[in-house]
Parts: structure tokens; sequence; C-alpha cells
């Protein structure tokens, strides 16, 4: 990453402590410093197996630096795009890579259709925490932490308490002609009105209709059932 370059940190308290709309993961990298939101892959039992098995290539990573000291990751053929970071040590004395001055390593999987997976490695390659993002950070599936010899430590069901899940939102979005991977904004949270975990919608109309507006609806999160459905407007950024 060169001067200016977005840099992102994951910490394992990160990983547990997340919050407002977004997630902003920052990291030291070859130099200069800023921060830089990033997204989340869905996960299954094979995905979760896949996890756990992962480990840091740092002997190809290092042999890119030395090729591009401004690398930053790749795009593979299905469209998924790959970023890969470095943390130095608090101590450390130099901007540039140097593997024995390392703390940590990043890799984020950001898929065409949303989905994102962010991976942290301690410096010796092993994977220290596994997090999984959709749309605008929206935090869901299984986030596992891991100690130094790849023991699973701890894990935190971010879809728990949603049975109507982000596969029925995705499907609601798609009967009202809106796709989420694309699109306007996913978020849920408790919500103290109706007392009841929810999921809150918006997206922009503005085809065929002579003034554009934000369409909103807030979903129950446990049957799905419509607990409001309002039109704001002019359209904002999302």
């Amino acid at each position: 990453m060169g001067p200016g370059t977005p840099n992102l940190t994951i910490t394992f308290k990160l990983f547990l402590v997340i919050a407002v709309c977004g997630l902003c993961l920052s990291c030291k990298s070859q130099a200069g410093s800023s921060e830089k939101n990033v997204l989340p892959l869905p996960v299954t039992k094979d995905s979760l197996k896949n996890a756990v098995m992962k480990k840091f290539n740092i002997d190809a990573y290092e042999e890119k630096l030395k090729k591009n000291p401004e690398y930053e990751g790749y795009t593979e053929k299905d469209g998924t795009e790959i970023s890969e970071y470095y943390r130095l040590r608090p101590d450390a004395t130099t901007d540039a890579f140097d593997r024995k001055q390392v703390e940590t390593y990043t890799r984020i999987e950001s898929r065409p259709d949303a989905y994102r997976t962010a991976y942290l490695f301690n410096r010796e390659g092993n994977l220290i925490s596994v997090a999984h993002y959709f749309s605008t950070a929206l935090e869901i599936g299984i986030w596992q932490q891991f100690d130094s010899t790849g023991k699973l430590t701890g894990e935190t069901d971010k879809d728990k308490e949603y049975p109507f899940a982000l596969k029925d939102v995705i499907e609601f979005g798609k009967k009202h002609q809106v796709d989420f991977s694309k699109t306007g904004r996913v978020r849920r949270g408790y919500d103290s009105v109706y007392k009841a975990n929810v999921w809150n919608l918006r997206w922009t109309v503005d085809e065929k209709v002579p003034e554009p507006y934000q369409q909103l609806f807030t979903l129950d999160g446990t049957t799905g059932k419509v607990l409001e459905e309002k039109k704001e407007g002019p359209p904002r950024r999302l």
C-alpha cells in the first residue's frame, strides 16, 4: 500500500465489538495511514471447516510485495476481490514490510454478491479469527476465534436472534424489484418501539416516478411481518 492508501486493522477485540453502520478495519501496511470501510460469505458447515484450515501464505505475500511494493490484492476469475494487508508491531522500527516486525496479517474476500469474509492471522500466518458480513457491513453468520495452535476458542452466532433470515430479506427485496447485493441498505437490531428484533430496509425508487423517493420497510426479525412501511424523499446517499 502506498502513501494515502486505505489501511485496515482487524483485532480480536474489534471482531467482538463493532457498532454503528460499518466496520472499519484499519491496518498498518507499507506506508501511510488512513481508514477504509470494508464489509463481507454465506456461512455453511463446509465454509467453516475450510476457514479453520486456512493459513496465510507469508512467503507468497512477501514475493508479491517484492515485485510490487504497492500490492494490495487481486481479483479472482469469479469476480471476488481479495485484499491483503499486514499490521506492524507498535514498536516496529520501519514502515516498510518486515516479516520479523509484523504483528498480524489480514485477508478480506469480497464477493460480487455483497458477501464478505474477513480473516485475521498472527505473525506466523495462523488463523486468529473469522468474521462475515453482507452489504453495508451487516454482521452475519458464525464468527470464530482461535488460539495460536489453531484450536477454536470461541464462536458467536450473529443470526441466532433472526429466524427470518438474511436470505428471506433478500427474497423480500426481489419481490419489490430491489437487489440488496447492488443497492439499498439492510440493517437489523432491537427496536424499543416494537420491542422486538427487526430488519430495517431502505432503497431508492427513481424509475418511472415523477419524483424519486426513499422506500422504507421495518420487518419483524422472527416472522418477517411488515411492521412499518413508509416513503421518504428526496433520495439521499445510502
